[in-house]
């Protein structure tokens, strides 16, 4: 889960809670200076 696929390329992947049980994961693409949004809503086992 520490990184993700986006146009190829293997980056790496974080999260941000915003509510109780919902995140946000993201891509981080430093050489575009992108954030890509990989997933937004409920996912509580993920990182369990």
């Amino acid at each position: 889960m520490a990184t993700g696929v986006r146009g190829g390329r293997v980056l790496p992947r974080w999260q941000i809670e915003v509510t109780g049980g919902d995140r946000v994961w993201y891509l981080l693409d430093v050489e575009k200076r992108t954030v890509w949004v990989d997933y937004a809503g409920a996912h509580p086992k993920a990182t369990e």
